[in-house]
Protein backbone atom coordinates (compact mmCIF):
# COMPACT_ATOMS: atom_id res chain seq x y z
CA UNK A 1 0.00 0.00 0.00
CA UNK A 2 1.23 3.62 -0.58
CA UNK A 3 1.16 6.61 1.67
CA UNK A 4 2.24 9.15 -0.68
CA UNK A 5 4.18 8.97 -3.47
CA UNK A 6 8.39 6.82 -3.85
CA UNK A 7 10.47 9.27 -4.04
CA UNK A 8 14.14 9.34 -5.21
CA UNK A 9 16.85 9.61 -3.59
CA UNK A 10 19.59 12.33 -2.30
CA UNK A 11 17.95 15.32 -4.08
CA UNK A 12 19.09 18.42 -2.47
CA UNK A 13 16.71 22.15 -2.37
CA UNK A 14 17.44 25.62 -0.42
CA UNK A 15 15.80 25.31 3.12
CA UNK A 16 14.92 29.32 3.13
CA UNK A 17 11.88 28.89 0.52
CA UNK A 18 8.73 26.95 1.45
CA UNK A 19 9.25 23.20 -0.57
CA UNK A 20 6.84 20.95 -1.19
CA UNK A 21 7.80 16.98 -1.77
CA UNK A 22 5.62 17.76 -5.09
CA UNK A 23 7.54 20.14 -6.29
CA UNK A 24 10.68 18.69 -5.87
CA UNK A 25 9.72 15.18 -7.40
CA UNK A 26 8.12 17.51 -10.32
CA UNK A 27 11.67 18.51 -11.02
CA UNK A 28 13.57 15.39 -10.71
CA UNK A 29 10.86 12.97 -11.79
CA UNK A 30 7.45 14.84 -12.91
CA UNK A 31 5.86 11.80 -11.14
CA UNK A 32 4.03 13.25 -8.00
CA UNK A 33 1.19 15.29 -7.20
CA UNK A 34 1.07 15.72 -3.49
CA UNK A 35 1.30 19.48 -2.28
CA UNK A 36 1.36 20.82 1.49
CA UNK A 37 -1.75 22.91 2.46
CA UNK A 38 -1.50 26.60 0.74
CA UNK A 39 2.08 26.49 -0.25
CA UNK A 40 3.64 29.89 -1.19
CA UNK A 41 4.64 30.38 -4.86
CA UNK A 42 8.33 30.11 -5.35
CA UNK A 43 9.72 32.02 -8.31
CA UNK A 44 13.13 31.04 -10.00
CA UNK A 45 13.79 28.16 -8.15
CA UNK A 46 16.85 26.69 -9.01
CA UNK A 47 16.96 22.98 -10.38
CA UNK A 48 18.03 20.10 -7.57
CA UNK A 49 21.12 18.80 -7.72
CA UNK A 50 21.84 15.44 -7.43
CA UNK A 51 23.89 14.80 -4.01
CA UNK A 52 27.02 11.97 -3.98
CA UNK A 53 26.11 11.32 0.11
CA UNK A 54 24.26 13.00 2.99
CA UNK A 55 25.11 13.27 6.05
CA UNK A 56 21.55 14.04 7.25
CA UNK A 57 20.49 10.54 8.81
CA UNK A 58 22.72 9.17 11.62
CA UNK A 59 20.68 6.07 11.74
CA UNK A 60 17.41 4.44 10.96
CA UNK A 61 15.40 1.14 11.57
CA UNK A 62 12.31 -0.55 10.16
CA UNK A 63 10.97 -2.36 13.00
CA UNK A 64 7.88 -5.03 13.32
CA UNK A 65 5.78 -3.96 16.11
CA UNK A 66 2.86 -4.99 18.46
CA UNK A 67 0.91 -3.02 21.10
CA UNK A 68 -0.73 -3.95 24.10
CA UNK A 69 -3.82 -4.91 22.44
CA UNK A 70 -2.41 -7.28 20.30
CA UNK A 71 -2.35 -4.86 17.15
CA UNK A 72 0.60 -4.81 14.72
CA UNK A 73 2.47 -1.74 13.44
CA UNK A 74 5.54 -0.86 11.66
CA UNK A 75 7.88 1.45 13.53
CA UNK A 76 10.09 3.88 11.26
CA UNK A 77 13.12 5.21 13.70
CA UNK A 78 15.03 8.01 12.21
CA UNK A 79 17.92 9.74 13.80
CA UNK A 80 18.77 13.22 12.34
CA UNK A 81 22.64 14.26 12.65
CA UNK A 82 23.11 16.50 14.87
CA UNK A 83 22.20 20.12 13.23
CA UNK A 84 19.44 18.12 10.88
CA UNK A 85 15.54 18.03 11.38
CA UNK A 86 12.42 16.07 9.81
CA UNK A 87 9.20 16.64 9.29
CA UNK A 88 5.56 16.26 11.46
CA UNK A 89 2.82 15.58 8.85
CA UNK A 90 2.23 19.55 8.32
CA UNK A 91 5.82 20.74 8.13
CA UNK A 92 5.03 24.26 8.72
CA UNK A 93 6.25 26.95 6.38
CA UNK A 94 8.99 24.28 4.39
CA UNK A 95 9.39 21.01 3.76
CA UNK A 96 7.35 17.88 4.13
CA UNK A 97 6.39 14.50 5.99
CA UNK A 98 7.62 10.98 5.17
CA UNK A 99 6.16 9.33 2.78
CA UNK A 100 5.82 5.36 2.94
CA UNK A 101 5.21 2.90 0.74
CA UNK A 102 4.66 -0.43 2.66
CA UNK A 103 4.13 -3.93 0.98
CA UNK A 104 2.40 -6.68 2.84
CA UNK A 105 0.47 -10.37 2.23
CA UNK A 106 -2.45 -10.43 0.84
CA UNK A 107 -5.18 -9.78 3.53
CA UNK A 108 -3.36 -6.79 5.07
CA UNK A 109 -2.94 -3.54 4.90
CA UNK A 110 -1.29 -0.48 6.06
CA UNK A 111 -2.92 2.54 7.84
CA UNK A 112 -2.22 6.46 7.62
CA UNK A 113 1.23 7.28 9.84
CA UNK A 114 0.57 8.17 12.77
CA UNK A 115 3.00 10.95 13.99
CA UNK A 116 4.39 11.65 17.48
CA UNK A 117 4.38 14.58 19.25
CA UNK A 118 6.66 17.38 17.34
CA UNK A 119 9.04 20.32 18.58
CA UNK A 120 7.64 23.63 17.91
CA UNK A 121 9.35 26.47 17.41
CA UNK A 122 10.20 29.67 15.23
CA UNK A 123 12.91 29.16 12.66
CA UNK A 124 14.17 32.25 10.76
CA UNK A 125 10.90 33.72 10.83
CA UNK A 126 8.92 30.60 9.74
CA UNK A 127 6.89 28.26 11.84
CA UNK A 128 8.05 24.88 11.99
CA UNK A 129 6.69 21.70 12.90
CA UNK A 130 9.24 18.77 13.07
CA UNK A 131 11.95 16.50 15.08
CA UNK A 132 15.32 17.66 15.51
CA UNK A 133 16.35 14.44 17.45
CA UNK A 134 15.77 10.56 16.91
CA UNK A 135 11.50 9.98 15.79
CA UNK A 136 9.66 7.04 15.63
CA UNK A 137 6.79 7.24 12.98
CA UNK A 138 4.69 4.34 13.10
CA UNK A 139 2.53 2.96 10.70
CA UNK A 140 -0.35 0.70 11.91
CA UNK A 141 -1.19 -2.18 10.00
CA UNK A 142 -4.39 -4.19 9.97
CA UNK A 143 -6.34 -7.37 8.42
CA UNK A 144 -8.53 -6.23 5.44
CA UNK A 145 -12.06 -6.23 6.22
CA UNK A 146 -13.74 -9.19 4.79
CA UNK A 147 -10.46 -9.95 2.62
CA UNK A 148 -10.13 -13.48 0.91
CA UNK A 149 -7.12 -15.21 0.89
CA UNK A 150 -5.43 -16.17 -2.41
CA UNK A 151 -7.18 -18.98 -3.56
CA UNK A 152 -5.28 -22.37 -2.68
CA UNK A 153 -3.83 -20.46 0.21
CA UNK A 154 -4.23 -19.55 3.75
CA UNK A 155 -4.94 -16.02 5.06
CA UNK A 156 -1.38 -14.76 6.39
CA UNK A 157 -1.68 -14.84 10.54
CA UNK A 158 0.67 -11.81 10.87
CA UNK A 159 1.76 -8.91 8.15
CA UNK A 160 4.68 -10.61 7.32
CA UNK A 161 6.89 -11.35 4.68
CA UNK A 162 6.68 -7.30 4.84
CA UNK A 163 8.77 -4.60 2.41
CA UNK A 164 8.65 -0.78 3.16
CA UNK A 165 10.05 2.16 1.71
CA UNK A 166 10.08 5.54 3.49
CA UNK A 167 11.08 8.72 1.57
CA UNK A 168 12.15 11.72 4.00
CA UNK A 169 13.15 14.90 4.11
CA UNK A 170 15.85 16.28 6.54
CA UNK A 171 17.14 19.64 6.40
CA UNK A 172 20.08 21.86 7.48
CA UNK A 173 21.38 24.47 5.66
CA UNK A 174 20.13 22.63 2.58
CA UNK A 175 17.43 19.80 2.35
CA UNK A 176 17.87 16.50 1.25
CA UNK A 177 15.09 13.61 0.41
CA UNK A 178 16.65 10.35 1.63
CA UNK A 179 15.07 6.72 0.53
CA UNK A 180 15.53 4.77 3.40
CA UNK A 181 13.91 0.70 2.82
CA UNK A 182 13.92 -2.31 5.30
CA UNK A 183 12.06 -5.63 5.01
CA UNK A 184 11.10 -8.84 7.17
CA UNK A 185 10.22 -12.02 7.64
CA UNK A 186 7.46 -13.94 9.38
CA UNK A 187 7.65 -14.96 13.04
CA UNK A 188 10.28 -11.85 13.41
CA UNK A 189 9.01 -9.63 16.06
CA UNK A 190 11.20 -7.21 16.99
CA UNK A 191 9.53 -5.57 19.82
CA UNK A 192 5.61 -5.28 21.94
CA UNK A 193 6.65 -2.04 23.80
CA UNK A 194 4.08 0.01 21.79
CA UNK A 195 0.51 1.60 23.44
CA UNK A 196 -3.09 -0.20 22.45
CA UNK A 197 -4.07 1.79 19.91
CA UNK A 198 -1.32 3.04 18.67
CA UNK A 199 -2.29 6.37 21.53
CA UNK A 200 -0.84 7.71 24.80
CA UNK A 201 2.51 6.04 26.06
CA UNK A 202 5.76 7.83 24.02
CA UNK A 203 7.60 6.17 21.44
CA UNK A 204 11.46 7.33 21.47
CA UNK A 205 10.61 10.03 24.57
CA UNK A 206 7.81 11.34 22.53
CA UNK A 207 3.92 11.32 23.46
CA UNK A 208 1.67 9.47 20.80
CA UNK A 209 -1.29 11.31 20.00
CA UNK A 210 -4.84 10.23 22.06
CA UNK A 211 -8.09 10.48 20.42
CA UNK A 212 -10.20 13.49 21.42
CA UNK A 213 -13.49 11.66 22.78
CA UNK A 214 -10.80 9.19 25.01
CA UNK A 215 -8.91 12.47 26.78
CA UNK A 216 -12.65 14.24 27.25
CA UNK A 217 -11.28 17.27 24.72
CA UNK A 218 -14.55 18.38 22.64
CA UNK A 219 -14.21 20.75 19.67
CA UNK A 220 -16.81 22.62 17.83
CA UNK A 221 -17.34 25.42 14.54
CA UNK A 222 -17.88 28.48 15.25
CA UNK A 223 -18.13 31.49 12.50
CA UNK A 224 -14.91 32.69 13.35
CA UNK A 225 -13.21 29.70 13.46
CA UNK A 226 -12.89 26.44 16.35
CA UNK A 227 -13.16 26.25 20.29
CA UNK A 228 -11.61 23.58 21.49
CA UNK A 229 -12.09 22.82 25.64
CA UNK A 230 -11.07 19.64 27.65
CA UNK A 231 -9.04 18.71 30.53
CA UNK A 232 -5.84 20.50 31.28
CA UNK A 233 -4.03 16.93 32.74
CA UNK A 234 -2.54 18.88 35.16
CA UNK A 235 -0.67 21.30 32.69
CA UNK A 236 -0.64 25.14 33.00
CA UNK A 237 0.30 25.40 29.48
CA UNK A 238 -2.29 24.15 26.76
CA UNK A 239 -1.53 24.88 22.66
CA UNK A 240 -2.73 23.96 18.95
CA UNK A 241 -1.25 23.01 16.12
CA UNK A 242 -2.84 22.51 12.77
CA UNK A 243 -3.00 19.39 10.64
CA UNK A 244 -2.60 19.44 7.58
CA UNK A 245 -6.04 19.52 5.71
CA UNK A 246 -5.93 20.87 1.98
CA UNK A 247 -8.27 24.25 1.93
CA UNK A 248 -7.89 24.65 6.58
CA UNK A 249 -6.26 28.19 6.48
CA UNK A 250 -5.89 28.72 10.46
CA UNK A 251 -4.60 32.40 11.35
CA UNK A 252 -1.35 31.92 13.96
CA UNK A 253 -0.43 34.91 16.17
CA UNK A 254 2.37 37.00 14.87
CA UNK A 255 5.61 35.69 14.98
CA UNK A 256 3.96 32.81 17.08
CA UNK A 257 4.33 28.81 15.78
CA UNK A 258 0.57 27.56 17.92
CA UNK A 259 -1.98 29.00 19.28
CA UNK A 260 -2.15 29.48 23.13
CA UNK A 261 -5.49 29.03 25.24
CA UNK A 262 -6.29 29.38 28.69
CA UNK A 263 -6.63 27.20 31.55
CA UNK A 264 -8.92 27.34 34.38
CA UNK A 265 -10.18 24.81 37.34
CA UNK A 266 -7.92 22.50 35.67
CA UNK A 267 -9.69 23.07 31.91
CA UNK A 268 -8.36 24.85 29.15
CA UNK A 269 -10.02 26.36 26.07
CA UNK A 270 -8.06 27.26 22.92
CA UNK A 271 -9.94 29.49 20.50
CA UNK A 272 -8.73 28.53 17.22
CA UNK A 273 -9.20 31.78 14.16
CA UNK A 274 -9.76 30.03 10.86
CA UNK A 275 -10.42 32.10 7.09
CA UNK A 276 -11.43 28.84 5.47
CA UNK A 277 -12.26 25.78 6.47
CA UNK A 278 -11.42 22.18 4.86
CA UNK A 279 -12.17 21.97 1.17
CA UNK A 280 -13.19 18.29 0.75
CA UNK A 281 -16.98 17.87 2.32
CA UNK A 282 -16.22 14.68 2.56
CA UNK A 283 -13.39 15.39 5.02
CA UNK A 284 -12.40 17.23 8.14
CA UNK A 285 -13.50 20.90 8.05
CA UNK A 286 -10.12 21.31 10.65
CA UNK A 287 -7.49 18.78 12.43
CA UNK A 288 -4.80 19.20 14.54
CA UNK A 289 -2.73 18.95 17.65
CA UNK A 290 -3.79 20.00 20.87
CA UNK A 291 0.05 19.89 23.16
CA UNK A 292 -0.81 20.15 26.88
CA UNK A 293 2.79 20.85 28.70
CA UNK A 294 6.13 21.76 27.05
CA UNK A 295 7.79 18.50 26.98
CA UNK A 296 8.21 16.01 24.16
CA UNK A 297 6.67 13.26 25.83
CA UNK A 298 3.84 15.36 27.51
CA UNK A 299 0.49 14.51 26.37
CA UNK A 300 -0.73 15.54 22.74
CA UNK A 301 -4.27 14.98 21.32
CA UNK A 302 -5.79 14.46 17.94
CA UNK A 303 -8.98 16.02 17.10
CA UNK A 304 -10.66 16.16 13.25
CA UNK A 305 -14.13 17.96 12.83
CA UNK A 306 -16.29 16.63 10.03
CA UNK A 307 -18.21 19.60 8.04
CA UNK A 308 -21.52 20.42 9.69
CA UNK A 309 -23.38 19.27 6.23
CA UNK A 310 -22.08 15.14 6.98
CA UNK A 311 -21.11 15.47 10.95
CA UNK A 312 -23.20 12.89 12.87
Amino acid sequence: MLIGPPVPSHVLIPLRVPVPIAAVLAAATAASSAAPMNPSPVQDRPAPAAASESAAIARHRFSLCRTGDGEWALVILVEPRAGWHVYWENPGDSGDGPQVEVTLPAGWQAGPVVFPRPDVAMSNGEVFYGYGGPVEYVVPLRRVPGASPTPGAEAAAEPAPWSARCALMACKDMCVIERLSGAGKAGELDRSDLPARFAGGTVAGRSLPVAAEVAGVTARLVPEGMVIEGPAQGRDRVSFIPALVPGMEVTLPKDRPEIAGTVSGGRFRIEVPMSARGADPSGAAAAGLVLLGNAPADPCVRLSLPHPAVAP
